[in-house]
């Protein structure tokens, strides 16, 4: 016991974590959406109606996170979760993909 005590406090502690060469900071955007209503809908349909309705959401998701070059981190039951501008840069601005249709 008296010898693994002082081992321990011989003990370095460990380096900072280093960064990556190609990480940098940048702002993005990250969206969080989700279906007005959902859960009184999924309620009142079949099990089969409501995976019907969140396969075409999370399709129409999708789709526009795309058009805005953004990225889809996750689907969670009728939300999702995207960001814009990370990993990669993008040619828009991240805010952009939260502006109201042209």
């Amino acid at each position: 016991m008296r010898g693994q005590a002082r081992r321990r406090s011989r003990a370095r502690p460990p380096p900072p974590p280093t960064t990556a060469p190609d990480s940098d900071r940048r702002p993005v955007t990250v969206l969080f959406a989700d279906l007005a209503g959902f859960t009184a809908l999924s309620e009142a349909l079949d099990p089969e109606d409501v995976r019907a309705i969140q396969g075409d959401l999370f399709r129409e998701m999708s789709e526009s996170i795309d058009r805005y070059e953004g990225f889809v981190e996750k689907f969670v039951g009728d939300a999702v979760m995207a960001v814009f501008g990370a990993p990669a840069r993008t040619r828009t601005i991240p805010s952009a993909a939260c502006a109201p249709p042209s």
